[in-house]
């Protein structure tokens, strides 16, 4: 909300889902730019990282994505470190 902009919040567990997920958001704003309420959202883990696998990106290329809090929310394609401190943290 302070920053009127898209945020990504921290791993979690949904509270309807019980899926794992990022949270993000974004500040809904009136007509005079003020923000007014934000639009709240889980991004489902599983699916991020099963989308990442289908990405073609070569031989030896990784991706990892932590939250802010270094907590891994992808790690394709072995994701057993989802959910868990990035090593050494």
């Amino acid at each position: 909300m302070a920053t009127a902009g898209f945020a990504v919040g921290s791993f979690g567990v949904g509270s309807t889902s019980g899926n794992e997920v990022i949270r993000v958001g974004y500040p809904i704003v009136d007509d005079t730019g003020a923000v007014t309420g934000a639009l709240y959202a889980g991004i489902n883990v599983t699916w991020l990282n099963t989308a990442i696998n289908q990405w073609k990106l070569g031989e030896g290329v990784s991706i990892h994505i932590s939250d802010r809090d270094g907590i891994v929310v992808a790690d394709p394609p072995d994701p057993q470190h989802v959910g868990h401190p990035i090593a050494g943290n």
